[in-house]
């Protein structure tokens, strides 16, 4: 149960989270290969991808030990939060001119409504969200989005990342956390777990389950 209901930041005090090596580095790999990918497909030269694919994922797995203080009460990581909602910023401007910009937003409202009323206050742990519903859940919409408005099947890369990365931030992060901080009148931080923080693994694994999606419903 514990795999299942992941942060996107601490709550008070808290200690590290302990994991595998391997674990790390499966992660760190397919968000490297996401991040490559969508940046690829959004025309990025492949140099130019690789590079900034290689510091993201360097940021976020080295940079997630340091954060800054916003408030007396909330601190926002820099590699598990600043990190990926800079990129996923610069990955949305870039998805507006692919499709129309209301579509998108619309999506984007949809995705931020599901991770918003899906996640909960846990008691002594934070405020949680069922990893693999929140995967899902971005995964059809986004795949629903690309079939509706006939896009090529790759671009469900960068839109699924995008998406689900920004959904998570805003609906998990920005109003869900930020509600029960201010009644629990705790200390909070965003993206605390780093590589292992809800904000990264969604977007790492939305695309691959988005692409299998739509390929089942093409056969």
């Amino acid at each position: 149960m514990e795999w299942l209901v992941l942060m996107t930041m601490w709550i008070g005090d808290s200690t590290p989270y302990t994991s595998t090596t391997g674990l790390y580095l499966l992660v760190a790999s397919i968000l490297f290969l996401d991040t490559l990918l969508a940046l690829s497909i959004l025309g990025l030269p492949l140099y130019s991808s690789t590079l900034l694919s290689i510091v993201y994922t360097v940021a976020i797995t080295y940079c997630s030990k340091s954060s800054l203080r916003v408030s007396s009460r909330v601190y926002v990581n820099l590699g598990g939060f600043i990190a990926p909602a800079i990129l996923s910023l610069y990955m949305l401007y870039k998805v507006l001119y692919l499709t129309r910009i209301y579509n998108v937003l619309l999506l984007l409202l949809l995705e931020v409504v599901i991770a918003y009323i899906a996640s909960s206050y846990i008691e002594g742990f934070g405020v949680g969200v069922p990893l693999l519903l929140l995967v899902v859940a971005c995964s059809s919409l986004t795949a629903l989005y690309v079939e509706l408005n006939s896009l090529d099947i790759l671009y469900s890369i960068p839109l699924s990342y995008t998406t689900s990365c920004i959904s998570t931030i805003v609906g998990v992060d920005i109003l869900k956390a930020t509600l029960v901080a201010g009644r629990k009148n705790t200390v909070m931080e965003y993206g605390g777990r780093g590589l292992l923080d809800l904000v990264v693994l969604t977007p790492a694994l939305t695309p691959p389950i988005t692409i299998a999606l739509l390929i089942i419903g093409n056969t």
